[in-house]
């Protein structure tokens, strides 16, 4: 997972050839953008690119974690 999200790219807002990363391009316009309409964008395209592929390790780790903790708490 740490892959996927630390190598995605996402087209830039107004210059669609232009690709940017998580770190530092994107947390950078989160830090200083007051356009709703970018950080929407710029939130749904990272989503779009890391959430699907993420999805099935997600769910797995997830399972790990649960079965972790019933094994504490017994």
């Amino acid at each position: 997972m740490d892959r996927i999200y630390n190598t995605a790219k996402v087209p830039a807002y107004k210059n669609h050839t232009k690709l940017l990363s998580l770190n530092p391009d994107i947390h950078e316009i989160f830090a200083n953008s007051n356009d709703a309409k970018e950080l929407e964008y710029y939130w749904n395209e990272w989503r779009a690119r890391t959430g699907q592929k993420m999805r099935n390790d997600y769910l797995v780790m997830l399972e790990l974690s649960n079965e972790a903790a019933r094994f504490v708490a017994s």
